[in-house]
């Protein structure tokens, strides 16, 4: 009998190594992919919190100027459903403070500052959105 060696073949060898160099990309593929959900979270909390700051100084603007709160600093008043309609940040202890500040003369302007805090689930860490603007009668 004749046996002829077949060289087209891999080693053992080379595919053992092929398999490891496979797990450790691999291994850094989904630690990116785990990380990256809970940043989406974050940017969507985030987004979520402007366009909320922006609808209750908005609402406030076509309000009035004189029916903007007394000046004085705000108290924080958790976010209901008119403010969150999708529910999206009840979840996060969110809240909201208007602030209303007296600018003084010689025109009564007034600073009106709207400001979001949230808390993520997994942070002990609270972040907040702040939009002001000032008004004139």
């Amino acid at each position: 009998m004749n046996f002829s060696k077949n060289k087209g073949g891999f080693t053992l060898a080379e595919v053992l190594i092929s398999i490891l160099i496979l797990a450790i990309m691999l291994t850094g593929g989904l630690s990116f992919y785990f990380n990256s959900d809970a940043v989406i979270g974050q940017v969507s909390h985030k987004k979520l919190a402007t366009e909320i700051a922006n609808s209750i100084l908005e609402n406030l603007k076509k309000a009035g100027y004189d029916s903007l709160p007394a000046p004085g600093a705000g108290t924080p008043v958790a976010l209901t459903s008119t403010d969150d309609p999708v529910g999206i940040l009840k979840d996060l202890s969110a809240t909201k403070i208007v602030t209303v500040t007296d600018l003084g003369n010689p025109v009564a302007y007034k600073q009106v500052e709207v400001s979001v805090t949230w808390t993520e689930a997994d942070e002990s860490k609270a972040h907040e959105i702040k939009f002001s603007t000032i008004m004139a009668p």
